[in-house]
């Protein structure tokens, strides 16, 4: 599993600053454009199993995910709590 990107890549990341990419994202598109599962590595960390999502637009890849403690930030959309 490729480990998350440090500051420097993730300032250079196109996907952080597109907007249009993060209003609809699903869990596809974080396996997809970031490189690893959420999901996945919450499952594999016990101690880790919060998310907090920064920017989620309109929490799809969260609803999609249906974990106890999943909460969403969006500037944009809202708030969202599982």
């Amino acid at each position: 599993m490729p480990e998350p990107l440090d500051d420097t890549q993730l300032e250079q990341a196109a996907v952080v600053a597109n907007s249009a990419v993060n209003r609809g994202r699903r869990l596809p598109a974080y396996r997809r454009e970031l490189g690893f599962d959420p999901v996945a590595r919450l499952a594999s960390r016990p101690a880790l199993r919060r998310w907090l999502d920064i920017g989620c637009g309109n929490a799809h890849a969260l609803f999609e995910a249906d974990g106890p403690n999943y909460t969403g930030q969006d500037a944009v959309a809202s708030h969202y709590q599982l």
